[in-house]
């Protein structure tokens, strides 16, 4: 064992050449930690197979002359575009794992990293897996040339939302002193659509951790939030400016559903650490919005981010 992480650029003849190599030294003293690598010269190559239509089904990768099938640990929407667009299509994609048992000829124990805007699965980063990916746990895809649906039936989904818009609160002090140098202090309406996740004791209430409001029944959060303390222990509070004093724009809500990321975790602490929250309605409505309670706006599909 060399070192942990060699930060090679790509571009070296041998590994002795990356700049973080440091030979007779190891940081990496742990068994089950050392890693291999798979060597192929041809491109990669990609088909649709078990499928009910054309454009859906078991996503199979042909990789050094072999076809198999994908993993789908990590395997997201994102992966799927790029695999769509490899097959010719333009559209929305979306990802899923895909039933039954496979009948090629390996699984690829690898999982990839796209980005989304990338031609090609060569573009991705891919990383092999450290364990072996059951036969039944393999990714599929359904392509399209259209775009929009899966924005529509977001959508749908939330409602028609006023969101990502804080009121204007330039009027609402006579001050706006800071304590931060060149800074000034929030004000109750600058972010509407933040939460605070509080642990419900008898004898003591205490907050957690923070959340957004994205519709009036659903806020998104921390998945490590949920895991430590429960449902059944937590209550979500909307407008709230200061929690140390009761202003008479609070709201509390309990939980009525959570799902947390099905990869949350898989390779390492905090690793696809999202939950989602569905309330538990009061008298038939959700979240009350107000000036002080509003949703956060969310991107629409396949929207680059930058960096």
């Amino acid at each position: 064992m060399i070192v942990d992480t060699p930060k090679c650029l790509g571009s070296e003849q041998w590994l002795g050449q990356c700049p973080n190599i440091n030979f007779g030294s190891s940081d990496c003293p742990v068994l089950g930690e050392d890693f291999g690598v798979f060597c192929y010269d041809e491109g990669v190559e990609v088909r649709l197979a078990d499928n009910a239509s054309p454009d859906s089904g078991r996503v199979e990768l042909k990789l050094g002359g072999m076809w198999g099938t994908v993993c789908d640990s990590g395997f997201d929407v994102y992966d799927a575009q790029v695999l769509c667009r490899m097959l010719g299509y333009d559209g929305d994609a979306s990802a899923r794992r895909q039933s039954g048992l496979s009948s090629a000829e390996v699984v690829w124990d690898l999982r990839l990293d796209c980005l989304g805007d990338e031609k090609n699965v060569q573009d991705c980063r891919i990383r092999l897996l450290n364990r072996t990916c059951p036969s039944s746990h393999t990714a599929g895809v359904t392509c399209s040339f259209g775009r929009g649906r899966v924005d529509a039936d977001l959508r749908a989904a939330l409602g028609n939302l006023d969101c990502g818009l804080p009121e204007d609160s330039s009027n609402q002090f006579l001050t706006r002193l800071a304590r931060v140098r060149g800074g000034f202090p929030p004000s109750r309406f600058d972010t509407p659509w933040l939460v605070s996740l509080r642990r419900t004791n008898p004898r003591e209430e205490s907050l957690l951790c923070g959340g957004t409001i994205i519709s009036e029944d659903f806020v998104i959060t921390a998945a490590h939030c949920l895991t430590r303390a429960g449902r059944l222990n937590t209550v979500i509070r909307v407008g709230d400016y200061n929690s140390d004093f009761t202003e008479d724009s609070e709201q509390d809500y309990f939980i009525d559903k959570v799902w947390i990321h099905e990869y949350e975790d898989e390779h390492g602490f905090n690793d696809n650490d999202v939950a989602l929250i569905k309330i538990e309605r009061k008298n038939g409505r959700g979240i009350r919005f107000g000036p002080r309670v509003k949703p956060v706006c969310l991107p629409r599909c396949m929207t680059t981010m930058p960096n």
